[in-house]
């Protein structure tokens, strides 16, 4: 028997599911719902808003396509790893954001950069209780899902 093999409890997996879920959908709906007003306080117009906002969804699509491509070329790399590097992205455009005084354009281009890393994370989000079950980890979906759309 291999003592070195670590052994994963289905529950315990989808609680942190449920609440890295839980999380995401808290902060989309928070920046999605304030991202005019913050734009509106860094100094940009209001056609300034609508593009940085189409910007970011631009951004995470393309994203999504190129992380989920690397995802499938370098199966070594676990996904919660993409996840992390992802979030991390996304904070230090946020924060240059927020304490870095930047031109508009440079603004405009790094918000839509944090929001789309961090809107792009959702998919890969799921893919990981996809990689348990592929595991032989009797990992359920559901309610973890549903309980992180319900914080």
């Amino acid at each position: 028997m291999n003592s070195n093999r670590k052994t994963y409890s289905p529950l315990r997996i989808e609680t942190n599911c449920a609440f890295i879920h839980g999380t995401y959908w808290m902060s989309y709906c928070t920046i999605g719902g304030f991202m005019a007003v913050y734009l509106a306080y860094k100094g940009l117009s209001d056609a300034q808003i609508g593009l940085t906002s189409s910007l970011v969804y631009l951004i995470g699509i393309f994203l999504q396509i190129v992380i989920a491509n690397y995802s499938d070329a370098h199966f070594s790399v676990p996904i919660k790893r993409i996840v992390i590097s992802m979030y991390l992205a996304a904070v230090v455009f946020a924060a240059s954001v927020n304490y870095l005084p930047l031109p508009i354009a440079f603004m405009m281009i790094a918000f839509s950069l944090a929001q789309a890393f961090s809107h792009a994370t959702d998919c890969f989000i799921n893919a990981m209780i996809v990689q348990f079950n592929n595991l032989g980890l009797p990992v359920k979906y559901g309610w973890p899902r549903s309980f992180g759309s319900a914080l």
